[in-house]
């Protein structure tokens, strides 16, 4: 069941009042350029069709031939093709 707005401001007064200071930790901020991220997206996105080629080429011919091997290479055909045709990000 969902709490409701005075379970909520309950919780919220109790942790409050428990003295532990909350502690919430931030993302490291990414100092990489666009172009750099964009970059490393497009070979993230190799290697895991790769990876989905190589799954589907190590798999024995009777699971190959079902769906999920099916799907692995509808995947990686696609991910290729987003591949090709993706520009490279232009420098300034």
């Amino acid at each position: 069941m969902a709490m409701d707005g005075a379970g909520r401001q309950r919780r919220y007064m109790e942790r409050l009042r428990g003295g532990k200071p909350a502690v919430r930790y931030r993302r490291p901020q990414d100092r990489r350029s666009r172009a750099k991220r964009w970059a490393d997206a497009l070979e993230e996105l190799r290697e895991i069709a790769a990876a989905a080629r190589e799954q589907r080429d190590n798999m024995p011919p009777g699971i190959a031939e079902s769906a999920h091997g099916e799907e692995l290479d509808a995947f990686a055909s696609q991910a290729e093709g987003w591949l090709d045709g993706a520009p490279e990000y232009p420098e300034r």
